[in-house]
């Protein structure tokens, strides 16, 4: 199992820095700005569904421009465990790169008159996904630590209440 984790790390670790946001950018631009870029295929018009599939797409390029930037410092600097994780500042320029791009291709959408039009929806759906995907970590990481410290509390109450409970076996 121990060998099998490590070619699965080593190979993640073998694509060049920026690979997987290169996939992703040249994925959502295939998607965003190509006529029909699912060809003759009928799309079930779902009312919403355009907006959530902009969130996923723009939180799916803000989190793997963090998982890329956490690799360039593993590779780069050397760096382990929560030292190379991103920091909230990088975080946030990821973002806001993420947030400009999404802006630029509604931009693009309405200039290119391809059938394709610029929904301003749309670049909000990609910012909220964007700042979700950088706010999100801290917050899971907060509630976890609320529940790990009233677990905590529970658990001492339980063993103080069996501790009275069974005083006679002291």
């Amino acid at each position: 199992m121990n060998r099998l984790r490590r070619n699965i790390a080593g190979g993640f670790l073998s694509v060049p820095t920026g690979g997987f946001t290169l996939i992703v950018v040249v994925a959502i631009l295939w998607l965003t700005l190509a006529r029909s870029p699912f060809g003759d295929t009928p799309m079930p018009h779902i009312p919403g569904l355009d907006k959530v599939v902009h969130a996923c797409m723009f939180g799916g390029l803000t989190f793997v421009g963090e998982l890329d930037c956490s690799r360039w410092r593993i590779k780069r600097r050397n760096l382990r465990g929560d030292a190379a994780l991103v920091g909230w500042h990088l975080a946030a320029v990821i973002a806001l790169a993420s947030i400009a791009f999404g802006g630029a291709i509604e931009l693009l959408q309405g200039a290119m008159h391809m059938g394709r039009g610029a929904d301003w929806l749309d670049w909000l759906a990609d910012a909220v996904a964007a700042v979700a995907v950088v706010v999100s970590p801290p917050v899971v990481r907060w509630v976890l630590a609320l529940k790990r410290e009233s677990l905590y509390f529970a658990f001492i109450l339980r063993a103080r209440r069996c501790r009275r409970l069974l005083w006679f076996w002291r």
